[in-house]
């Protein structure tokens, strides 16, 4: 995957970048507040023993001197794409006119606090269009559509976290069938379950009786 995607030597003086920082060993909670302490903003764990961070680069002397640091290196951007995105990118050919190309669709999570418009606007100067967002306190998450001649190129942009293929959902049914025993009432008396309304369970309904007036 490295080949395809561009690496990043380091961040200007002064920026604010993403980290990997690994200890050697399983990590305590006196280490993790050292590297707030430092500087550093934590967020998802690695195995083993390592955390993707975010700081200013004029921090990461300070970070590389913490005891139990084995390792401090850029967040790479081949390190925030699926295989399976790069499998969908296509290498645009001399002559190739730019309906040729499939527009594919991806996911793509961005840390938390990142200026949203800013990357918006990233994604847009590279032909992608953003058709959803989400939001939480962990994440924001864009549904985007982007030709697949550059999709290497979205990685580079900076507080990316993630980015795979939008998953096309199917439905197996084959197995769920006979372990329900469904097949029978379908089959012979055409009862599909047409206009009815299901209602799942799991807790909490009953008294200790299987008296209707106890529920």
């Amino acid at each position: 995957m490295n080949h395809r995607v561009n690496s990043l030597e380091s961040y200007t003086s002064d920026e604010l970048g993403y980290y990997i920082v690994q200890f050697d060993g399983p990590i305590l909670d006196s280490w993790k507040q050292a590297l707030k302490e430092g500087g550093a903003e934590i967020f998802n764990y690695i195995p083993d023993f390592a955390f993707i961070i975010r700081m200013n680069s004029v921090n990461e002397h300070m970070i590389r001197a913490i005891p139990h640091v084995r390792w401090l290196g850029i967040y790479q951007p081949s390190y925030r794409i699926s295989e399976s995105a790069l499998d969908e990118m296509v290498i645009k050919e001399p002559g190739m006119k730019a309906e040729e190309i499939p527009r594919i669709k991806l996911n793509i999570s961005v840390f938390p606090n990142e200026k949203i418009d800013v990357i918006k606007k990233k994604i847009s100067e590279l032909g992608g269009s953003v058709i959803e967002t989400t939001t939480t306190n962990w994440k924001t998450k864009f549904r985007i559509t982007i030709a697949a001649d550059r999709i290497a190129d979205l990685p580079a942009i900076s507080g990316v976290k993630w980015i795979e293929p939008v998953p096309e959902w199917e439905l197996f049914n084959n197995v769920s069938t006979d372990i329900t025993n469904v097949r029978s009432p379908r089959n012979d008396y055409g009862l599909r379950g047409v206009g009815q309304t299901v209602g799942i369970s799991d807790t909490g309904l009953d008294q200790g009786s299987t008296s209707p007036a106890n529920l």
